[in-house]
């Protein structure tokens, strides 16, 4: 599992289990039996040796920034975040938007691509915060953002690609990841 919020769920979940009476191995076998569902941090193969982690299946700004922060355990890698709008957020949008901009650069993440009318508040708070233009790519449309991921990724980049339900992100996965993944 991906991400400091599913250890903070297997912690509580080990704990509940303990004071229930199940054994160490008991939990320990449950926890190696557990599935992810469709869309939230699963890990696939991308084409040209890329590594792809789909978290398509909706956005918030906490669930945005959980996600972001699942790119840190790369280090070593050079890591591109691809950021749908977060919709449904009423007159907060522009600033919870700007706050995951701001995160962007504060984790270190290499590449930006944003899709979206909303996703131009994301770039401009990583251009604030010190993200150069040249490292991002903004755009309306996941049919350009495909274009240019098919175009730029490479062995060992490591694509997290993140938005609203509504944006049909999942399609950017289906056509970046390698055949047959």
């Amino acid at each position: 599992l991906l991400g400091r919020h599913n250890v903070y769920n297997c912690l509580a979940s080990m704990g509940i289990a303990l004071d229930l009476g199940l054994t160490i191995h008991e939990i320990q076998e449950g926890l190696d039996g557990v599935k992810l569902t469709g869309m939230r941090l699963e890990r696939t193969a991308g084409i040209r040796g890329a590594t792809i982690i789909n978290d398509t299946y909706n956005a918030n700004p906490s669930s945005m920034l959980a996600s972001l922060e699942v790119l840190k355990e790369f280090r070593n890698m050079r890591t591109i975040a691809v950021l749908g709008d977060m919709l449904e957020l009423g007159n907060i949008a522009p600033q919870k938007h700007r706050e995951i901009g701001e995160a962007v650069v504060r984790l270190g993440i290499n590449l930006l691509v944003t899709v979206g009318k909303l996703g131009e508040y994301i770039a401009e708070a990583a251009i604030a915060e010190g993200m150069s233009p040249d490292n991002m790519f903004i755009t309306y449309d996941n049919k350009e953002a495909i274009s240019y991921l098919r175009d730029i990724l490479g062995p060992g980049d490591v694509l997290l690609i993140k938005g609203s339900r509504m944006l049909g992100m999942e399609d950017m996965v289906r056509n970046l990841e390698e055949p047959g993944s």
